[in-house]
């Protein structure tokens, strides 16, 4: 693959994602903190393609024509001088010059596509970044294994290490493989609920809510595991569950007005989040509807 990359083969990476992490049922805040590492990594490989393209220029249009020009004039002044002393030494100062022309030159020229190389590395490990961060965003499964703290933590640690890789220091490879993910193993839980517990005078209209400290699963919510049911008889009340991602909140909605009676609402830890955590505790609350 040629080190001069023209900048418009990464033109594709150079997007704004807010749409595609709109669909994520990521928060603000978290949107927010990818968003800022993808522009990050947007800006350190732009700034090593300018330079790998400026050495890969300066190997072309400057190292060439210091080579034809050395050649020619060397070989002219050499040629000349053997011309003077006669016998065979027009031949070998010919052969001389030319030599150590070449010899200069290729010294020069490596040099530059050495710094072309260094540079270009840098830029495609941000432009597998840039990948992974898309990715990520749009892959359920892979926001499943990794949260958004780890994830982050993670990219942060991926930049660290190429920048040392460029500046001719030793990464800091954590784990096996080179990778720093860590697997989300922080059970959620519910932060809060409606009504709250033991209220009174309930309108006989309401919705049941959560919210939940951690994106959920929305396939683990269902009337079994997200219940409601008259305290005195247990007798089951029908409805069903939504779970919002943006809010990360479920509400059961009974199918009918509530009786003027207590109700109990349980969540199970059949629940878990996006990366497969069972709630930390099965929760219950109480209420009343009617005066």
């Amino acid at each position: 693959m040629s080190l001069w990359m023209p900048m418009r083969q990464a033109e594709s990476l150079r997007v704004d994602i807010t749409d595609e992490l709109a669909s994520t049922g990521l928060d603000k805040g978290q949107v927010a903190r990818v968003q800022e590492l993808y522009k990050e990594c947007v800006s350190k490989l732009d700034s090593h393609q300018r330079r790998t393209n400026v050495l890969n220029r300066m190997s072309m249009f400057f190292g060439l024509p210091i080579t034809i020009f050395a050649a020619v004039s060397g070989t002219a002044a050499f040629a000349t001088l053997g011309q003077q002393v006669g016998g065979s030494w027009p031949v070998l100062v010919i052969i001389l010059s030319l030599t150590i022309t070449v010899l200069s030159t290729i010294q020069t020229f490596f040099r530059f596509s050495e710094q072309a190389a260094k540079e270009q590395a840098a830029a495609n490990q941000y432009a597998g970044l840039l990948w992974e961060i898309r990715r990520w965003a749009n892959t359920r499964q892979s926001r499943k294994r990794t949260s958004v703290d780890s994830f982050v933590s993670d990219v942060i640690s991926e930049m660290q290490d190429t920048e040392a890789e460029y500046r001719g220091g030793r990464p800091q490879r954590r784990g096996t493989g080179g990778s720093s993910v860590v697997p989300d193993t922080t059970p959620p839980m519910v932060m809060s609920a409606h009504p709250l517990n033991n209220a009174l005078g309930v309108s006989p209209t309401t919705h049941v809510t959560a919210a939940f400290s951690k994106e959920m699963e929305p396939a683990t919510f269902n009337t079994t595991t997200f219940k409601l049911v008259e305290k005195d008889t247990s007798t089951p009340v029908a409805g069903t569950i939504v779970y919002d991602p943006p809010t990360q909140g479920a509400t059961f909605r009974p199918e009918h007005p509530l009786a003027n009676n207590t109700y109990q609402a349980t969540i199970t830890r059949a629940v878990t989040d996006i990366a497969e955590n069972a709630l930390a505790q099965e929760v219950s609350w109480e209420f009343t509807v009617g005066p």
